[in-house]
Parts: C-alpha cells; sequence; structure tokens
C-alpha cells in the first residue's frame, strides 16, 4: 500500500472525529488516536487493529498508518492527538529510538480516570490552545501509556532509513512541480539510483515515479478546485512535461479528465 508522508503544518493538536477515513501516510509528529465508542479500524505498519471503547492506539515517528470506516453499522468517535517527540522531553527518546511491538493499549491496561481527562484536554484545548497546557496534558498521558507499552530500540539500519526517507521525501515535495527524476534525486542527495529506488520502495509502498505523479495530481487537483488557471497552465505548474502526460495520468487517478474534475467541483459547491 503507497504511503504519503505529510508535513504537518499544525505542530500539535487534539481534535475529536466521528468515522476517520484517511489514506495510508506517515510524519515525524507522534499520533495517539483514543476510541470513545463504537468500533474504530486502521492498519499500523501493515497489521489491522479494532479499537474500542477507551483503547488507544500510539502510533511512533515515522510509522504508516491508515484509517478507515467500520464495516459493522455505526458511527464510531474518537479523539485524535498528534504533537512532536520534542513536546515530551522526558521521554524524547523513547520516541524517536524505540518502537512497540504492539501499537495498542486497551481499556484494561489504562488507569479508568485517564478517560476523564481525554475530554478535559479537549475542552482545555479547544478554548485556549496554549503550548504550556498542551505540553502538561501530553506529558501525563504520555507517563501512562509509554510504560505499558512493550518498547524495542529500533536498529540503525530502521535508523539509517527513517533519516535517508526524510531526505528525500523533504526533496521531493519541495521539487516535484520541476524536473524531478528518480536520477536528478539520486546524483542531489548522494544516493546510487539503484539504492534510492529499493529505499523508496521498501518506505512508501511504491516507486519513485508513481509517488511524484500522486503529488502533481494532487497539485493539480487544488489548483482546479481553486484557481482560475486554464487547464494547460495547470498541466505546467503541477510539473506534467506534456499533456498527453498529464492527462493520461489525471484520468487514471480520478476516472475524469481535468476538465470535467473543475465542473463537478463547481457543480459540488453550488
Amino acid at each position: 500500500m503507497q504511503s504519503t508522508y505529510l508535513n504537518e503544518p499544525v505542530p500539535y493538536r487534539i481534535m475529536k472525529a466521528d468515522q476517520i477515513n484517511f489514506y495510508a501516510h506517515f510524519h515525524q509528529q507522534v499520533e495517539v488516536a483514543y476510541c470513545i465508542g463504537g468500533e474504530m479500524q486502521m492498519l499500523i505498519d501493515g497489521t489491522k487493529y479494532v479499537l474500542h471503547a477507551n483503547d488507544a492506539a500510539v502510533i511512533f515517528p515515522n510509522q504508516r498508518h491508515y484509517y478507515y470506516p467500520s464495516e459493522n453499522e455505526g458511527d464510531y468517535t474518537a479523539y485524535l492527538l498528534s504533537f512532536f517527540p520534542s513536546h515530551t522531553e522526558s521521554f524524547y527518546m523513547e520516541w524517536m529510538y524505540q518502537k512497540p511491538d504492539i501499537p495498542i493499549l486497551r481499556s484494561g491496561q489504562l488507569p479508568d480516570f485517564l478517560s476523564g481527562i481525554w475530554e478535559q484536554f479537549y475542552q482545555v484545548y479547544t478554548e485556549q490552545p496554549e503550548l504550556y497546557l498542551f505540553k502538561a496534558y501530553v506529558s501525563l498521558l504520555t507517563a501512562h501509556m509509554l510504560p505499558r507499552l512493550s518498547l524495542q530500540r529500533k536498529t540503525a539500519e530502521s535508523l539509517a532509513d527513517e533519516e535517508g526517507i526524510q531526505t528525500v521525501l523533504n526533496y521531493v515535495n519541495q521539487n516535484f512541480t520541476g524536473k524531478c527524476s528518480l536520477a536528478s534525486a539520486a546524483k542531489e542527495l548522494g544516493f546510487s539510483v539503484s539504492g534510492l529506488s529499493r529505499l523508496f520502495s521498501k518506505k512508501i509502498g511504491c516507486g519513485f515515479w508513481e509517488y511524484v505523479n500522486s503529488l502533481r495530481i494532487s497539485h493539480a487537483k487544488r489548483l482546479l478546485r481553486s484557481s482560475s488557471y486554464s487547464v494547460q497552465e495547470i498541466r505546467s505548474l503541477s510539473g506534467f512535461p506534456s499533456k498527453r502526460t498529464f492527462f493520461r495520468n489525471f484520468q487514471k487517478s480520478c476516472r475524469m479528465t481535468p476538465g470535467e474534475y473543475r465542473e463537478e467541483r463547481k457543480k459540488s459547491r453550488k
């Protein structure tokens, strides 16, 4: 399954959500999903987990994860918490250099009072999203969750792969609208072409060109929705070298032409 790297613009937050359906992704933040009620399903590093009321999923930096709707009828509700490891300085080393055998904490593993803490945390953040208050609540939750996870040290190879893929993704995110190729990225970043190709497939789950094209398509869709640029201008601004390549990739991804996509968005807004 292809994963997308998210360079999250919001450094910290807690939100309440219903029936989350979010594509496979990873990021540098810690993410915690706390199920309030219902049945919540997700994949973490390729393993499927089902969360029920008062269960929590603790997702470490750079762990691939994916939320999808429950197969059963009925909604679920969850708190989603995200923060950088540096926001809990006492636990920074654990977040960065270890990973859990099983990233799930069941309701019986956690103190009963934590369910009330989540609601209080959410209310305080909604009314007063100050960083010092956020850090206090995150530290409290972390102090109760981390000791209850079975943690293993990451291998040197795993750490090197994480560092390498971050470097590559930063490069791709900055250059995908230009002449961004596997060969140019490898030369710029000091990789061999074959080594970069293997690293990309291993960590992202798809080929280099497939990932670059997905970024270009997403960028084109944003411009089609929110700008008055012509389709040809959007093709150029998104990094596609030719009209034929743009239309072929766009139709493959969206099952419609760029012009049809723009008209559909206009109708939905009305």
